[in-house]
């Protein structure tokens, strides 16, 4: 359970973001801490479904014990962050294992900080792939339009997720 003292990224976080399950498997089952937060206070569940690692996700929730309703420290939900960087197939991942699971549900239309359900932030953004993804979930309809200050201040925050993933 070290973590590096720059980003506080530990072993399984960095195996998970970078989708190498074994890698992964093998921490956990030599207990690693599922639950470590990063810096940003991401852990490494979050780490993997930013990063698109669908089996990783799969794999932490349902083998591992993973809790899927996780928030970053600035309280974005890892599924809204997920839709908001495109990661359609994470975000499938963190529904349907939590779903298999038993788990209490993913709320879809849970709101970021800005009051914007991820289906109002893809609209706004025309990530048409996750729209549609999202109203086959069933994402309720319910456009919020919001400021371009508060747009431009939701894609600085997505970029902090990048850049922290990518260090």
């Amino acid at each position: 359970n070290a973590a590096d003292p720059k980003d506080g990224y530990t072993a399984l976080a960095t195996a998970a973001e970078e989708g190498n399950i074994e890698i992964v498997a093998w921490l956990a089952r030599h207990g690693a801490g599922i639950e470590v937060t990063d810096k940003d206070g991401r852990t490494p569940l979050f780490a993997a479904a930013v990063a698109g690692q669908a089996e990783v996700v799969d794999y932490l929730i349902r083998e591992a014990g993973a809790n899927s309703d996780v928030t970053d420290g600035s309280g974005r939900h890892v599924f809204w962050a997920c839709c908001a960087l495109e990661q359609i197939d994470a975000a499938a991942a963190l529904l349907d294992a939590t779903a298999k699971k038993g788990l209490r549900r993913i709320d879809i239309n849970a709101k970021d900080l800005c009051g914007l359900t991820a289906l109002d932030f893809a609209r706004q953004r025309n990530l048409d792939a996750v729209v549609d993804f999202l109203k086959a979930r069933g994402a309720l309809f319910k456009t919020r339009i919001v400021s371009k200050r508060t747009q431009e201040w939701e894609l600085r925050e997505l970029d902090s997720i990048i850049n922290s993933s990518s260090s």
